[in-house]
């Protein structure tokens, strides 16, 4: 109210608002974070409109933003938007990769580049006709507790190394196991 000018504290009571459960509410403020100089810039394709929901007829673009967790998070906005849109494109971290590859064999998986580079993939990836950034998914498909679907996973494991690690694990012996990661987003 004191400064109506400054965007941050909008995109901060967004989060607030999230935190309270208050979705509808603090979707439209959470996307106040595209305008914050501080924050990750997304790389923005010039002259491709922004996907507001529904059928889309023709290529659209996922543009992956913020941190491995966050796009792990958004992600389970994947299958309604392929579901919706139909030919999808999500670019995203390269540590997630062959992980959404396998989660989310109707699309194609692309690495993210930082913002200023062109992605080697756009030039055999066609014409893009529509582009969303990834954390502005939720704002469409989860606005209430009930529009969160009842599912068994979104993401899967790699069988092989889901085996490996049953093995090492059960060579351990029957006492309780306990394990600590001391350092994350070293996949």
């Amino acid at each position: 109210e004191f400064d109506p000018q400054n965007i941050k504290p909008k995109m901060n009571y967004g989060v607030w608002l999230l935190k309270r459960e208050r979705f509808r509410e603090a979707w439209p403020l959470y996307q106040f974070r595209h305008h914050i100089k501080a924050s990750r810039p997304i790389r923005w394709m010039d002259g491709v409109p922004v996907w507001t929901q529904g059928p889309a007829t023709g290529r659209l673009l996922i543009i992956g933003e913020q941190g491995v967790g966050d796009q792990i998070m958004f992600a389970s906005c994947f299958n309604e938007v392929i579901d919706q849109a139909g030919r999808v494109i999500i670019e995203c971290n390269p540590k997630l990769v062959a992980l959404f590859q396998r989660s989310f064999p109707k699309a194609q998986i692309q690495e993210n580049v930082p913002a200023g580079q062109e992605p080697r993939w756009l030039e055999d990836a066609g014409q893009i006709d529509f582009q969303i950034a990834m954390g502005d998914l939720p704002g469409m498909y989860r606005n209430r507790w009930e529009d969160f679907p009842a599912h068994s996973g979104y993401l899967f494991a790699d069988q092989s190394r889901v085996e490996y690690w049953k093995t090492r694990l059960a060579a351990l012996g029957s006492e309780y196991t306990l394990g600590i990661s001391w350092r994350g987003g070293s996949i």
